[in-house]
């Protein structure tokens, strides 16, 4: 087993401090890029100071579209697989929360692959 997979297994609360700390990160480079604009980086990135770049364009980075779809992915595929775990064991109460979580999860990826609420609107 991959080292880093036992150490969030042995202690899952990891991943919690990971994500808290990207963003608190967030937070911290908004305050100081947008609101502050600390060694003036805001008017090297736009013409107009009033227009908060770093707020915008935090998410457009290529690096979180695909941890998104990935994280998504194999969230989906987890509750799935304990959801027929579950029913093995013939538990209801925990079949029936993972079930409906299944399809919540399942119904947010095909908003997000297709942009339903996009194709609505239009």
């Amino acid at each position: 087993m991959n080292p880093i997979f036992h150490r969030i297994s042995k202690n899952p609360s990891i991943v919690f401090y990971i994500i808290l700390s990207f963003v608190a990160l967030s937070f911290l480079l908004f305050l100081l890029i947008d609101v502050f604009n600390t060694f003036g980086v805001k008017y090297l990135m736009v013409n107009n100071p009033d227009n908060p770049y770093f707020w915008y364009h935090w998410y457009d980075m290529p690096f979180e579209v695909p941890m998104k779809w990935y994280v998504a992915d194999i969230t989906f595929l987890v509750f799935v697989i304990n959801t027929g775990m579950a029913i093995e064991r013939k538990n209801k109460e925990v079949n029936t929360f993972l079930m409906i979580t299944s399809v919540g999860l399942l119904l947010m990826l095909v908003e997000d692959a297709g942009d339903v609420k996009h194709a609505i609107r239009f």
